[in-house]
């Protein structure tokens, strides 16, 4: 009889720990996070940054509407491939795509997006100290008319049920008034940007005096943000939780019957007279109620570790880090 429920035991143990983490799914789940918002960098500006990029170690993109077949070459593993064990042939074409849409239909895709270990590689690289483009000189026409200031490139990470980042420019002229606009419009013409920048003519004490106003306006997003994920992160723990206890409430109920059946084995056994050969039996017997009584303590252990990891999961880490600081002029 015990051989016989044991398979449904496994089965509904399978089910309800799928309803807390299927490993499997987390790239499904990321996209499906990622198409619940509208970020600040879109996927036009990452598809055209990540490509760009790539062409500087002379990787071959072909495309193909919204999909891409990415392969890889000498240059390119000389730079990274000891950082992407992932990456494991040259030659070999890889096809990805940067809409979150084509990812979530077709799992044959990789999503290139943060996260991706391909993407962040080109990224920290790209802000890396003596990288082109980490502090520099540009020139830009703007009918809406002239103004001078600097332009900061920060990225914002927020950890806690996911990990999220995202790039947030400011521009913030001579007079340390920021300028979302600009900043924006900054941000898109970066693309567009190549070749040897100009000199910066004495940037250093007017940067120091831009920097800590183009904090203040990185700051107040991060707090903004931070909010907003804290409350959707307080919603997450408690969803979470409940299939937890749910979960363990299961796993401790089976164990607890799985105990009780041993020990009313034993007793039995340990009622019969001293003469019964089934007596030599008890040994063995009383070794699998300690079995039973450690496997329930186990379980209530790994309830309260699993929550605890939900727990320290709900609070939202911040991480700012600036990648690049540019003198602009807006020329009309």
């Amino acid at each position: 009889r015990e051989h016989q429920r044991t398979p449904r035991i496994a089965g509904r143990e399978e089910q309800l720990a799928d309803l807390i983490m299927d490993a499997r799914s987390f790239g499904r789940e990321y996209v499906r996070e990622i198409l619940g918002r509208d970020p600040d960098f879109s996927r036009d500006d990452l598809r055209s940054v990540v490509l760009k990029l790539l062409s500087r170690y002379r990787t071959h993109i072909q495309q193909n509407e919204t999909t891409w077949k990415i392969t890889y070459h000498t240059p390119f593993f000389t730079e990274f491939g000891e950082r992407l064990i992932d990456v494991r042939g040259r030659g070999k074409q890889y096809h990805v795509t940067f809409s979150p849409e084509r990812a979530r239909d077709d799992e044959s895709l990789e999503f290139f997006g943060f996260g991706h270990p391909v993407v962040d590689a080109l990224t920290l690289k790209a802000v890396e100290p003596g990288a082109p483009g980490c502090a520099t000189r540009w020139r830009v026409p703007d009918p809406n008319g002239a103004a001078s200031g600097f332009f900061f490139l920060y990225e914002l990470t927020y950890t806690g049920f996911s990990t999220e980042k995202e790039l947030h420019p400011v521009f913030i002229d001579y007079s340390n008034r920021s300028d979302p606009r600009r900043a924006v419009a900054l941000l898109r013409a970066c693309q567009q940007m190549d070749g040897e920048p100009g000199e910066l003519e004495e940037p250093q004490p007017l940067v120091r005096e831009a920097k800590p106003a183009a904090e203040g306006v990185v700051h107040q997003r991060l707090r903004e943000r931070e909010a907003a994920l804290e409350e959707e992160n307080r919603e997450a723990y408690e969803r979470e939780s409940e299939k937890l206890e749910a979960f363990y409430a299961h796993r401790e109920a089976v164990a607890q019957e799985k105990f009780e059946r041993e020990q009313r084995i034993l007793e039995r056994i340990e009622a019969l007279p001293t003469e019964d050969e089934s007596r030599r039996i008890l040994p063995a017997l009383r070794a699998r109620v300690r079995d039973a009584d450690e496997s329930r303590t186990r379980v209530r252990q790994d309830q309260a570790r699993r929550l605890a990891y939900l727990r320290q999961r709900a609070h939202v880490i911040t991480e700012i880090r600036l990648l690049a600081v540019a003198a602009i002029e807006f020329a009309s």
